[in-house]
């Protein structure tokens, strides 16, 4: 598994972490002994997860603005990916095929092309739902919730909130 998700973090090639180690540190002391050491801390419950290295980015668009990135050390990169690799398997199975937003390989590209395929078989309602978690901005003010709503596909009209029971029950 450790070597399934090595392949991944070495493919991604990102920035080292805190501890400065970069992929080609890891792939001149060997490969086989950095994961073989990782699995045997992971085994025996030492593996702990170093801080990750802070550093701002450009926001893209709005020129001035930064956003603060943290970059994990690639032995917590190789963890986390083996870690995805595992509760992928696990939850891919409970997964309908309109899964988009969270089936790997999918996308809201896929959702469209979908909606249009449906819509060109004569159905003529859509489900959409987007739950939001909380999110802070620099004000420091708030927003959690969550919309859903049905569209009539042929019209463009939408019923959210209470109007959207009410036209259910119709």
């Amino acid at each position: 598994m450790l070597w399934k998700a090595w392949g991944e973090v070495r493919d991604n090639r990102g920035a080292p972490g805190v501890d400065g180690i970069t992929i080609g540190d890891v792939v001149a002391g060997g490969v086989g002994d950095f994961l073989d050491e990782l699995a045997a801390k992971l085994r025996a419950g030492t593996y702990r997860p170093r801080p990750l290295r802070r550093v701002h980015t450009p926001k893209p668009g709005r020129p001035g603005q930064l956003r603060p990135l943290g970059i994990p050390c690639v032995a917590d990169r190789v963890v986390m990916a083996a870690v995805k690799i595992v509760l992928e398997l696990i939850f891919e199975a409970d997964f309908l095929p309109t899964s988009f937003g969270f089936t790997p390989g999918l996308s809201a590209h896929h959702a469209l092309e979908t909606v249009t395929t449906t819509v060109n078989r004569g159905k003529v309602w859509a489900l959409e739902s987007i739950a939001s978690t909380t999110f802070a901005t620099s004000t420091g003010s708030q927003t959690d919730g969550t919309l859903a709503c049905l569209t009539d596909l042929t019209a463009g009209r939408r019923a959210a909130g209470s109007s959207r029971r009410s036209r259910l029950a119709r």
